[in-house]
């Protein structure tokens, strides 16, 4: 236990809060203007723990890293729907964006049809059909296009179901996500946790720059960190939706298994009756179909039927077991 409660307060005072917290505290106390003015600082620290004010200071520290970690976990949701790019209208640069999207993937699928159709490909070539297959699927389709790399790759997680099976993920996921076994809902969580962690990460470079009056230097290592955190969100992201896709691709079945809804024989009858089912769990329905197909316990056997032959082989039996009784007595 006590080993459990050394590795938490190393992992918090390792925390992303921990060194903002710190980094403020050196930066508007003019620490960080170079080695004489950082050593004074831990100096004037030591004296500190002499004369038992450290406990002030350590008690400062863990308010205000309190404080700013539950602001940053708060901040996680919106922080990555505004990356994903649900901005405002007004702000009247969604649409731009959004447009550049939908050119740069009308670029790279022109480019993927004439790879695909020309025979025999080079290496280089088919090396660029294989990047650029693996980035057109990341996209949604085009109606549905948002104005971010990292909104297309969520945005297609969430539609590609629709589009492929009728199922709606809003609807559909947590009754689904109920009737996976523990281990895909552990790597599911993992992936997402590390989802979330990129976009605190990401945020708390954006928030060093508020040290930056202080310290100029702080203003190009918080943007390359923000820009370093971004591309790690982007790969978290692809394997979050990878996961969202599989989980619908092999357990979509069980879902209609557990609601006893009747299973699509057709993918174009799966589209539809998938739909169905997505309204159903979303609104409920008084309809008089589809009938339900829940498992029924299996039907008890008929008892045997007595025929003569069986009779008398009962009776031989009985007898003969009678006089083997009498036989021992």
């Amino acid at each position: 236990m006590a080993g459990e409660a050394g590795k938490s307060l190393w992992l918090r005072l390792l925390s992303p809060a921990f060194a903002f917290c710190v980094l403020g505290w050196l930066a508007v106390s003019g620490s960080l203007r170079d080695a004489d003015h950082l050593l004074d600082a831990w100096d004037r620290l030591g004296s500190a723990y002499q004369n038992g004010r450290i406990f002030v200071v350590l008690a400062l520290l863990l308010f205000a890293m309190a404080v700013f970690g539950w602001l940053v976990q708060a901040l996680t949701l919106p922080v990555l729907r505004l990356l994903e790019g649900y901005w405002p209208e007004w702000l009247g640069v969604r649409q731009a964006c959004t447009e550049r999207q939908r050119r740069l993937f009308q670029r790279d699928r022109t480019r993927w049809g004439v790879l695909e159709a020309k025979k025999p490909l080079d290496d280089r070539e088919r090396r660029e059909r294989i990047r650029l297959d693996f980035k057109l699927r990341r996209f949604p389709i085009e109606a549905r296009m948002m104005p971010t790399r990292l909104g297309n790759i969520l945005c297609n997680a969430e539609t590609r179901p629709i589009d492929k099976y009728g199922l709606d993920t809003v609807s559909c996921w947590p009754s689904l996500w109920l009737l996976m076994p523990k281990e895909d809902r552990e790597l599911i969580g993992s992936a997402r946790a590390a989802l979330d962690e990129g976009a605190r990460l990401f945020l708390w470079c954006v928030l060093c720059l508020v040290w930056a009056p202080w310290v100029w230097w702080i203003v190009p290592v918080a943007l390359l960190g923000a820009a370093l955190s971004h591309w790690a969100l982007s790969a978290s992201a692809r394997d979050y939706a990878d996961l969202v896709l599989a989980a619908f691709d092999v357990r979509r079945l069980q879902l209609y298994d557990a609601l006893g809804w009747p299973k699509p024989k057709t993918p174009a009858e799966e589209r539809q009756i998938g739909e169905t089912l997505s309204r159903y769990l979303l609104r409920g329905s008084d309809a008089v179909t589809p009938v339900f197909t829940f498992n029924k316990p299996p039907a008890p056997e008929p008892p045997a039927q007595l025929t003569v032959e069986r009779l008398e082989v009962t009776v031989t039996e009985i007898v003969g077991v009678s006089g083997l009784a009498r036989a021992g007595e």
